[in-house]
This record gives structure tokens, C-alpha cells and sequence, in this order.
């Protein structure tokens, strides 16, 4: 992930001045889900398999817009599909084989419960908990 850092200063550009000295400023920017989804569609075309528009959303969203953890999670579906006849990847497949990554949705239900929004809560727990063995073991038909 990538950041981008200011320096503000009060008394003039001292500070910046030195730093430029000892060493370089760089503009450094996070991905943006448009580039995550170009990401995924040039690998697609690479590797001449499909992805339905919600399975690549859910994907995205999925591996919480971090671009190695995208890399992973791809590879995965890659080598289940690679046997499949029909060379499109769908919601099914993507809830089956991708792991969520929960962390945003954690924080989201502490919010919830710390306004007391009691609808709010349950909707980001139920998000948040495991399913059961059998629920993740269903076939995908």
C-alpha cells in the first residue's frame, strides 16, 4: 500500500529543505478499485478465463482492495477453473474458494455498537461470523 506524506511547517520551508537534502520526495498513491478491476481483467485476458461483473466486485471487496492478497486469491480460482468447461468465474465460485478478509467490518460493528444501533450491529455481525461446515462445503450448482 502506498501513502502519501505532507510536512506542513510555520516558519518558512527549513524543515523541507533538509529533508530534500538527506533524501527524496516521492508521490505515493494506494490503489484505487479501478485499478484493482484493469488488474484483473489484462490477467484474465492472460490466462483466457472470465469473471462475472458481481463475481469480480465481490472479489475485489473480498481481499479488502489489497493488490498481493488480490495476486493470492486469483491463483486460487485460476487452478479451480483451469478443469471447468465453461471458463467463467461467479459469485458461487469466488464465496467457495476466497477468503474475506473482515477487518473493516469488525470496526464497522464496534461502531454500530458504540451508537447503540442495534440494527446496524447485527447486520455487521452476521457479516463478520464463520459459517458453519456445512454452509461452505455446498456444492456450487
Amino acid at each position: 500500500m502506498k501513502l502519501r506524506i505532507q510536512i506542513y511547517t510555520y516558519s518558512g520551508s527549513f524543515i523541507l529543505r533538509d529533508i530534500k537534502r538527506l533524501g527524496t520526495f516521492e508521490n505515493i498513491y494506494a490503489p484505487q478499485t479501478c485499478n484493482l478491476r484493469r488488474r484483473l481483467v489484462e490477467k484474465c485476458e492472460l490466462d483466457n478465463i472470465k469473471f462475472t461483473s458481481k463475481a469480480a466486485i465481490k472479489l475485489i471487496e473480498n481481499v479488502n482492495f489489497d493488490s498481493s492478497l488480490l495476486k493470492t486469491e486469483y491463483e486460487k480460482l485460476n487452478a479451480f477453473i483451469i478443469s471447468e468447461k465453461d471458463k467463467t468465474v461467479n459469485e458461487k465460485m469466488v464465496d467457495r474458494f476466497v477468503n474475506r478478509v473482515y477487518d473493516m467490518k469488525i470496526f464497522d460493528a464496534v461502531d454500530y455498537i458504540g451508537n447503540r444501533d442495534k440494527g446496524g450491529a447485527l447486520k455487521a455481525l452476521k457479516v463478520v461470523s464463520v459459517p458453519t461446515m456445512t454452509e461452505a462445503m455446498k456444492p456450487l450448482c
